[in-house]
């Protein structure tokens, strides 16, 4: 038997303290062992080179024998209590005879004699700068260096802040032999995922608290400072127990600090070297009878065959990661794609086991994921089928109907059907059982490069991935490009399967033309509205169908399609609704709505209009081709030239069968206009009955003025409380004047007078659409209207809606598509919808100012 000094296991137990053990054991058996150390119930304890035994007694009568070993794999322990022959893990029997082993070597280490407390060196009043707390750390920590076991004639590290003399030159000197450089050693204790390092003085033999040799290092530093540091965050500061344990990324820190350095591999104490050659790792797939694949991680060096297990040795994750090759004594670096997550997977699990059914997921998803995360290359699939390859022969299916194609494509390798997916996610290989007889299966690598140049022609000729990502689909005028052009350009080497009557379609150059024909009678006016392609005409209700699915072809009578321009047909359309809107049954337009039949046909290809509505049209253009009227009989004044064209107008319009607006600016004699026309209706007509709706202010100036210029119109003033008694005389006046007052008030009186003409003077009166003398003015049985304004629109473009909604009833529309089409884009600064209103109100309204008459 050997003593402890002499025992390679004791001098290898010596340098562990308590957390390295703890580690080792394990915190729950560490503590009984070490109780069961405390209770001395560990007997007859033999040491030799690298192995001692002893007796530890238990719960049973008799003692358990328990063995420790040193090897080249660590610490080895055998027992024979239950416990450890159920698990073979170390129990509280083997760490008691550890405890008791290493407690034993410790003992008999030389102790150096105690030194002297070292006198207090004079301070500056200033006591450089420090704290009473730090001087008293300091104090406690020169107080524990000199309870070190150093043997005799080993100096204790100075102070850090000492100098050879307080002041003068000796305030920046060293004191004597601080200069001293310690040789030192890392013992390392390998564990997986850490590390145990002990720091030795070599001259003396005497392990070193890190921070101790550190404190050498600010004096003198060398190059093993950088190790120290880090050594340093995790010591325990006691120094008794001098050995650190560091773990994981720590560990990968300090393991490149320690290259150059003398390093021993404990319990071996073998030389630890540095290769520069990076691990990288790799997988290796293993079938396993004829259900299981076992996929198996491991690292190598780059051209090399060796494999590194990831049960052996220590890995230790990091940026790089390392490892410890423990037998050999070598230490190399991870790739550094290999993060520290990814390694403590693939320690934690190094094998993994699949049903050979999860072949395919296992080679196209897992592995290649996993693969690229760590810098793998893929595992060679021969390692557990045949590799075979195939060229594929591509078939494709084509069917629908003409405005809608549905395609699948399918690859066939070796009477194998693969689906060749729109989304691109099909397949790499194929897995064929093994033949009877046979253990390995076969796999057929798919081409998936030719399979993705198919699917890309077939994108390229307008066919989209369906909502599935299976097969492809096109709609409107891309399925009819498919079938007229697409399935000529498909590859002749494909077999296709398209239906006849699908594959000819005929698609005409030509887009669709739009042409217009008006013609017109003595006060009607007549559209019709034709779609065609090179003289092939179209429903029009197929063009809506058309237009409401967003297609680009529309079928023709022939059979054949033709494209056409969605937007510009979409407007005409919406412009002819607007028209038939405000037409009878038999389709005839008022006259009234001229202007809006002229800016429909601006927006024709082609328009056939007949001789009398082009006349028609000329003088909706201009004011001056109207034909002059004479000066009416009965007239008591002289019209200015600009009157008589207002006259002549106002005529016109009355011609029409339309109502109009007169908004001459004030002062320009739009009474004596309405005068005038009045008596021309008169004299023509032997008859006349019209209504004069005015501002209270201006009833009676309109009586006076009728009787001024316009004396043979009889009038009638409905107006004033006694106005009822006066109702007989209503039946025998031409000229019936109210105000809007009264016109809201008496409307179901005023509503059954049956009217040749309706007038309201200062027609911004009922500019509210929704206001109850809008209301009234609205209910007027009239044959004709007229309205007198100096200012047609106040505020808003509703104000003029309302107007011409009592002059012209549905010219514009509902109130609510006058604001969509007209007014919220011309408020927006829309200058063609501006246009677009004034063409179809232009023959509705004659407006002069004074600049343009005076």
């Amino acid at each position: 038997m050997t003593t402890p000094l002499q025992s390679r296991l004791a001098d290898s137990l010596s340098t562990l303290s308590d957390r390295g053990l703890r580690r080792l054991l394990g915190a729950r058996t560490f503590l009984r062992g070490l109780d069961y150390e405390k209770r001395r119930v560990v007997e007859d304890v033999a040491i030799n080179d690298i192995n001692a035994t002893g007796r530890v007694k238990g719960s049973d009568p008799d003692p358990y024998e328990v063995e420790i070993s040193l090897t080249d794999e660590g610490i080895k322990a055998t027992c024979t209590c239950p416990a450890f022959k159920k698990t073979n893990q170390h129990c509280k029997h083997v760490a008691a005879l550890l405890i008791n082993v290493r407690n034993q070597a410790r003992a008999k280490l030389p102790r150096r004699e105690p030194t002297p407390p070292t006198p207090p060196q004079p301070q500056n009043q200033q006591n450089n700068g420090e704290s009473k707390a730090s001087r008293r750390r300091d104090r406690r920590r020169r107080a524990q260096l000199q309870q070190l076991p150093v043997p005799p004639g080993v100096d204790l590290p100075p102070n850090l802040d000492a100098t050879a003399r307080p002041t003068g030159i000796g305030a920046w000197l060293a004191p004597r032999g601080a200069t001293k450089t310690l040789s030192l050693e890392f013992r390392i204790h390998v564990r997986q995922g850490g590390l145990t390092v002990t720091v030795l003085d070599t001259d003396a033999r005497v392990p070193l608290l890190p921070s101790v040799a550190l404190n050498w290092q600010a004096m003198s530093p060398t190059s093993d400072r950088d190790a120290l540091r880090v050594l340093t965050r995790f010591e325990s500061g006691n120094p008794r127990h001098p050995a650190v344990d560091i773990r994981g990324e720590d560990a990968a820190e300090l393991l490149p600090l320690l290259k150059g350095r003398r390093v021993l591999l404990e319990p071996a104490l073998m030389q630890l070297r540095f290769a520069d050659e990076e691990l990288r790792p790799r997988f290796d797939l293993e079938m396993v009878g004829n259900d299981t694949i076992v996929a198996k991680a491991t690292f190598e060096r780059a051209g090399e065959p060796r494999r590194f297990s990831l049960s052996t040795g220590g890995w230790f994750e990091g940026s790089p990661g390392w490892h410890i090759e423990t037998g050999e004594g070598v230490a190399r670096p991870l790739d550094r794609k290999v993060s520290p997550a990814a390694l403590r997977r693939l320690l934690k699990s190094p094998t993994i086991a699949e049903p050979a059914s999860e072949l395919i997921g296992l080679i196209t998803n897992g592995l290649p994921r996993v693969a690229l995360e760590v810098g793998a290359e893929l595992p060679d699939l021969s390692q557990v089928a045949d590799v075979i390859d195939l060229e594929p022969t591509f078939r494709l299916r084509a069917g629908g109907s003409l405005t809608e194609a549905h395609v699948s494509l399918k690859a066939e390798y070796a009477d194998i059907e693969v689906e060749v997916r729109a989304d691109g996610i099909s397949p790499p290989i194929l897995i064929l059982p093994p033949e009877e007889g046979q253990k390995r299966a076969k796999c057929i690598r798919c081409d998936i490069a030719g399979q993705q140049a198919a699917v890309q022609q077939l994108l390229d000729l307008g066919l989209n991935p369906d909502e599935s990502g299976e097969s492809f689909e096109a709609k409107g005028g891309d399925a009819i490009d498919f079938w007229s052009k697409g399935v000529e350009a498909l590859p002749e080497e494909w077999d296709l399967f398209v239906p006849d009557e699908l594959a000819g379609t005929r698609v005409r150059s030509k887009p669709i033309q739009m042409n217009a024909r008006v013609s017109s009678g003595v006060d009607w006016l007549n559209v019709k509205i034709t779609y065609e392609s090179e003289g092939v005409g179209v429903d029009v209700d197929e063009l809506r169908r058309c237009l409401a699915e967003g297609l680009k072809y529309v079928r023709l009578s022939d059979n054949s399609y033709a494209p056409f321009d969605a937007n510009r047909v979409q407007q005409l359309i919406d412009r002819e609704v607007e028209l038939m809107a405000a037409a009878g049954k038999n389709g005839k337009i008022p006259l009234s709505h001229a202007g809006r039949i002229q800016e429909l046909l601006e927006h024709t290809d082609s328009s056939t209009v007949a001789a009398a509505t082009k006349a028609l049209f000329k003088k909706l253009a201009s004011i001056d081709s109207i034909k002059a009227m004479k000066k009416p009989r009965g007239l008591k004044a002289t019209l200015r030239p600009y009157q008589e064209q207002g006259l002549s107008w106002l005529r016109f319009v009355h011609d029409l069968g339309s109502g109009g607006v007169l908004a001459d600016d004030m002062g320009l004699g739009k009474t004596i206009q309405t005068i005038a026309l009045m008596l021309s209706l008169k004299n023509e007509q032997k008859s006349l009955r019209a209504l004069i709706v005015a501002p209270t202010s201006v009833v009676s100036n309109w009586v006076r003025e009728i009787e001024r210029f316009g004396p043979t119109l009889t009038t009638a003033l409905w107006h004033g409380a006694g106005r009822r008694e006066q109702q007989s005389e209503l039946g025998n006046a031409n000229v019936i004047i109210t105000s809007y007052a009264l016109l809201r008030r008496d409307i179901d009186l005023l509503k059954k007078l049956e009217l040749d003409y309706a007038i309201l003077d200062e027609a911004q009166n009922i500019k509210n659409p929704l206001s109850a003398t809008t209301q009234a003015a609205k209910e007027l049985n009239a044959s004709h209207r007229l309205a007198l304004t100096g200012t047609p629109i106040e505020n808003r473009l509703s104000e003029i809606w309302s107007i011409f909604e009592f002059v012209s009833p549905g010219l514009l529309g509902p109130l609510n598509k006058f604001e969509e089409r007209f007014a919220r884009p011309i408020d927006q600064g829309d200058s063609k919808k501006a246009a677009r209103l004034r063409a179809v109100i232009h023959p509705c309204i004659l407006r002069r100012t004074k600049m343009e008459v005076v």
